[in-house]
């Protein structure tokens, strides 16, 4: 199709410019549903913003956690170049289950963030270092299982596997490259909001500025998933 559009139709049109044309067929199939498609993900991100603005109370946090998105895409798009698979119509349904997983990941360290800084008072770059380490193990075992849990269907060779094997490479592809989004490039942005923050604060306010980071220690960190694992058992009422 793509080399008809660059190399057959525009000399066709100067031949015969009177002529009407059209796609039937698969073709016309495939660009309907690509042009509802992207209404529905359009109103699906939507619904997920105001969803976790209404948790989180807050307008700019729900942009930090949805920015594995175009990302994820990314490693779908280098997971179908690795493997050599063409990007095909599946692998829109693939890049949407991983969407999923993604913001799952992103939701259980943010969260934890917050309530590090909430409940017990922490700097931003001291609860992020905190909540990282404690939320390491969920977020890489989220992303592992769901990449294993498709791994057959991607290796598989047979005629029948071909059908799916582009929505499961997507997904799998985009899941393992939103893992290292995650856990590095989620927690610099909301430093970075962070930062923008205080400077606002500091300008709008005239309070003393403290940069991020100044009260960070690096001491409290060692053991905190220990701490974080542990269960409190109340005693009983005597």
């Amino acid at each position: 199709t793509a080399d008809m559009a660059e190399n057959f139709w525009p000399k066709f049109e100067e031949r015969f410019p009177d002529v009407q044309r059209d796609s039937l067929g698969d073709q016309e199939s495939q660009n309907e549903f690509f042009e509802n498609i992207r209404f529905l993900y359009i109103g699906a991100i939507i619904f997920m913003y105001v969803l976790l603005a209404v948790a989180f109370k807050s307008y700019w946090q729900p942009l930090l956690l949805m920015m594995a998105l175009p990302f994820s895409f990314t490693g779908a798009v280098f997971g179908h170049f690795i493997s050599g698979v063409p990007f095909a119509l599946f692998s829109v349904f693939g890049i949407a289950a991983a969407a999923g997983v993604v913001i799952n990941d992103n939701l259980v360290l943010i969260d934890n963030v917050n309530r590090r800084r909430e409940d017990m008072g922490m700097g931003a770059v001291q609860a992020l270092v905190e909540s990282a380490v404690s939320r390491f193990r969920p977020i890489l075992l989220t992303s592992v299982t769901t990449f294993v849990g498709v791994l057959p269907m991607i290796t598989e060779r047979s005629v029948q596997a071909q059908f799916l094997k582009p929505m499961v490479i997507a997904m799998g592809a985009a899941v393992a490259f939103a893992l290292f989004v995650s856990l590095l490039m989620v927690p610099a942005l909301y430093a970075v909001g962070a930062e923008i923050a205080r400077v606002a604060r500091w300008m709008w306010s005239g309070r003393p500025y403290q940069s991020i980071g100044a009260t960070y220690d690096s001491d409290a960190v060692a053991g905190v998933t220990d701490r974080d694992d542990h269960v409190h058992v109340a005693a009983p009422a005597e």
